[in-house]
C-alpha cells in the first residue's frame, strides 16, 4: 500500500496498512514529512510502534519486487499473452460511453455527408491525441496514440478536411539565445542569457528534450529570477528529468517532450536562466522554445480563415491543471469566438479532466465533453462525431457559469481556495489556511441546488443523438426500501443509451439541514429505434437514510 504524495500526517500510517510513503522527501507548500524516515525510527525505538509493523511493510514491498524478478529471481511465467487488440476495444468502448454531449443545436451532430465535403479541423489535441495528462497515468502503447484527426481521415476517407493547429503547443526556438543543448551522458550545464520580449503579452516557453534510444533528461527556464518551465510534469513542480514524453498535454509535434509554462512579460530585455541534465547511458539533445503573441494570433487568424469556407469547423479545447480561472489557457476562448464567428456550423470538441467556462456558448452548435480520453480515444473521438457510436455519458461534475459560482470560490466561505500566484511566482505558500468545509452536506452539485444557482451544465446532464420518452411511472414501497419503475421508449431514428436518474429530497422529520435533492440511484439502458423497456431503480436502505452525528449509524 502506497501513500499519495505528501498525504500522510505522520508514522503511524504504517500501523494501519501504509508500506511505502510518497515521495519519501520534503514537499514545498506541505508542512511536515517525511514520516516513514526519522519520525518513524524515533517512534519504534520509543515503543510507539512495534517493529512488526516495519517488518510487515517491508516484506509486502520485498514481495512484490520479487514477484517481478527485481530481487535476482527470474520472474514468474505470465499464463497468457496480453490480447492487445481485444484490451483496445474494451479501452475504445470506454472512452465512447464516457464522452458526454453537453450542446447539440440544430442536429449538428453526428457530422453529415455534405459537412465531409468541406471540413475544417482546428486544436492541437486534434492533430495530436491528448490521451491523458500528467504523470499519474499509463503511457500505453505510444504507436497506437491515433490522433482524432487521423482517425478521421481513415474512417471517413472520402472526406475532405482542412486542419489548422489554431493555438500552437510546439512553438520555435528562442531567438537570440543559445536555444538547444547536447550533453553527453552524465553532464549538467547551465548559462544565462538576454530573452528579448517584442510585446507586452503572455507567452510560453518549453523545455523540450529529445528522450529515447538511451537518452533521458530535462531541463528548466527561469524568467527574471524565476522558474517557469521545468521537466518532470506539471504536478509538484516538475522534477528536471523526466523518462516518457508527458511533461506537458502533448508532446511537440517532432517528437520531444514538452514541458509548458507561462509568464506574462513587457517589451523589451529579460534576464533567462536555462539548465539541463543528462541521466541516460546516451547523449541528450535539449530545446528551448517558445510562443509568443504574434504566433498565437497568426494561428488564431488561420484557423478562422479555414473555417471561413467551409461546411463545418470542429474545434478541439484543451484545459491543464485550472488554477484561479477555469477559462480555457492560451487564448482558447478567442480561438472559438473567431471561428464561430466565422462558421456558424462550430462544433467544440473539449479534452479537460474537469469542468471549464463556455463565454462562447451561445455562439456554436454542438459541445462534446471527450475528457482525456486514453490510448483508443483517437478512434472514439471520431467513431461519436461521425455517428458510428452515440454519446451516452452524464456528467460526474457540475459545469458552473463561472469559477465564482463553486463553493471553493464562494464569498463569505472561509473554506475557499486562496487565488494562485500570478504567472511566473511558484504559487506555493508555505503556511496554507486551514480548509473548512462550511456548506456541510452541499458538497458538489447539492451546492448549487440549495443555493439556488443556475450551473451551466447540471450534473448527471448529457444529450444523444436519439430522443427517449418516459411514461407508467410506479413507486413501490417496503419498511426499508423502495422500487422506482418506469418505462423508457426510443422515440429517435438511431439506435442510443438513455441513463436515467432517481435523486430524494428530504423528508419532513429530518432533523438536519439536508440539500434539496441527493442522487439515489440510476440505470443504463441501450434501446433500439422504436423499442422500449420496463425499468426498475431499486433503493435500498443506505439510499434512503442520512447521516446522524450523535447516533453515527444509519437511521
Amino acid at each position: 500500500m502506497t501513500s499519495d504524495w505528501g498525504a500522510l500526517h505522520g508514522p503511524a500510517a504504517i500501523s494501519t496498512g501504509t508500506d511505502l510513503e510518497m515521495p519519501g522527501r520534503e514537499l514545498a507548500g506541505r508542512p511536515g514529512g517525511p514520516y516513514f524516515r526519522e519520525p518513524l525510527k524515533q517512534a519504534i525505538e520509543s515503543g510507539a510502534i512495534p517493529v512488526s509493523a516495519l517488518d510487515r511493510a517491508v516484506t509486502r514491498i520485498l514481495e512484490q519486487l520479487d514477484r517481478f524478478g527485481c530481487l535476482g529471481r527470474k520472474a514468474a511465467v505470465r499464463e497468457r499473452a496480453i490480447d492487445v487488440e481485444a484490451d483496445a476495444r474494451a479501452v475504445r468502448e470506454i472512452a465512447q460511453r464516457s464522452a458526454v454531449l453537453l450542446k447539440n443545436e440544430g442536429g449538428a451532430l453526428p457530422l453529415r455527408g455534405d459537412d465531409l465535403g468541406r471540413l475544417a479541423v482546428i486544436g492541437p489535441t486534434a492533430g495530436q491525441l491528448a490521451a491523458g495528462y500528467m504523470g499519474e497515468r499509463a503511457y500505453g502503447f505510444e504507436a497506437r496514440l491515433v490522433a482524432p484527426l487521423d482517425a478521421l481521415r481513415q474512417t471517413a476517407p472520402t472526406a475532405r478536411i482542412a486542419y489548422s493547429v489554431g493555438v500552437d503547443l510546439t512553438g520555435a526556438a528562442i531567438p537570440g539565445v543559445e536555444s538547444e543543448a547536447v550533453l553527453e551522458p552524465g553532464g549538467e550545464r547551465s548559462w544565462s542569457a538576454t530573452l528579448t520580449a517584442p510585446e507586452d503579452g503572455e507567452y510560453t516557453l518549453m523545455v523540450q528534450p529529445v528522450l529515447g534510444g538511451g537518452s533521458d533528461g530535462g531541463g528548466a527556464i527561469r524568467i527574471d529570477g524565476q522558474p517557469v518551465a521545468r521537466s518532470g510534469g506539471p504536478g509538484f513542480g516538475g522534477t528536471g528529468r523526466v523518462s516518457k514524453k508527458w511533461s506537458g498535454l502533448l508532446p511537440t509535434t517532432d517528437g520531444r517532450d514538452n514541458a509548458r509554462g507561462a509568464v506574462r512579460l513587457t517589451a523589451g530585455a529579460h534576464r533567462a536562466g536555462f539548465s539541463a541534465s543528462s541521466i541516460g547511458e546516451g547523449p541528450l539533445r535539449v530545446r528551448f522554445a517558445w510562443i509568443t503573441p504574434a504566433m498565437r494570433r497568426a494561428g488564431i487568424g488561420a484557423a478562422a480563415e479555414s473555417a471561413r469556407g467551409a461546411r463545418a469547423a470542429v474545434v478541439f479545447a484543451w484545459s491543464g491543471l485550472g488554477g484561479a480561472s477555469l477559462a480555457l489557457p492560451e487564448d482558447q476562448d478567442e480561438l472559438i469566438e473567431r471561428v464561430a464567428a466565422a462558421n456558424p456550423r462550430t462544433i467544440v470538441v473539449l479534452n479537460t479532466g474537469g469542468p471549464v467556462t463556455m463565454p462562447w456558448i451561445a455562439r456554436v452548435s454542438a459541445v462534446l465533453e471527450m475528457w482525456f480520453p486514453g490510448q483508443e480515444g483517437g478512434w472514439a473521438t471520431a467513431d461519436l462525431l461521425l455517428g458510428r457510436a452515440n454519446p451516452s455519458g452524464r456528467l460526474p461534475v457540475t459545469f458552473p457559469w463561472r469559477l465564482e459560482d463553486a463553493p471553493a470560490r464562494a464569498a463569505g466561505h472561509p473554506e475557499r481556495m486562496p487565488v494562485t500566484a500570478a504567472p511566473g511566482a511558484t504559487g506555493v505558500d508555505p503556511n496554507p489556511p486551514a480548509v473548512r468545509f462550511t456548506e456541510g452536506l452541499a458538497v458538489g452539485y447539492r451546492w448549487y441546488d440549495r443555493e439556488k444557482i443556475q450551473p451551466l451544465f447540471p450534473f448527471g446532464h448529457g444529450l444523444s443523438y436519439t430522443r427517449f420518452e418516459y411514461s407508467e411511472l410506479e413507486i413501490r414501497r417496503a419498511r426499508d426500501t423502495a422500487d422506482i419503475a418506469f418505462t423508457v421508449r426510443n422515440t429517435g431514428g438511431l439506435r442510443g443509451a438513455e441513463v436515467p436518474q432517481v435523486y430524494l429530497g428530504p423528508s419532513a422529520d429530518m432533523p438536519m439541514d439536508t440539500p434539496p435533492q441527493s442522487l439515489a440511484g440510476f440505470v443504463r439502458v441501450e434501446l433500439a429505434p422504436g423499442a422500449a423497456g420496463r425499468l426498475t431503480v431499486h433503493l435500498d436502505r443506505r439510499a434512503l437514510s442520512y447521516w446522524s452525528r450523535p447516533a453515527l449509524p444509519a437511521v
